[in-house]
């Protein structure tokens, strides 16, 4: 593995990157809300991992 590929170091970078990537469509003016974007996970609640145990903690 790639030592130098940007990774998750914990549950608080993961929060941060997936508020990262569903706010991406608002920024560049896609969408006017990160849910109205068809292809987003806002709004359908904690991202899940297979199984649907959440993927961070609901503090988060």
């Amino acid at each position: 593995m790639n030592s130098n590929l940007p990774h998750i170091r914990n549950d608080r970078h993961l929060a941060n990157a997936v508020e990262y990537v569903e706010n991406n469509t608002v920024r560049t003016g896609l969408a006017g809300k990160k849910a109205e974007w068809k292809w987003s996970s806002a709004g359908s609640g904690p991202p899940k991992v297979c199984g649907g145990t959440p993927a961070f903690p609901a503090r988060f």
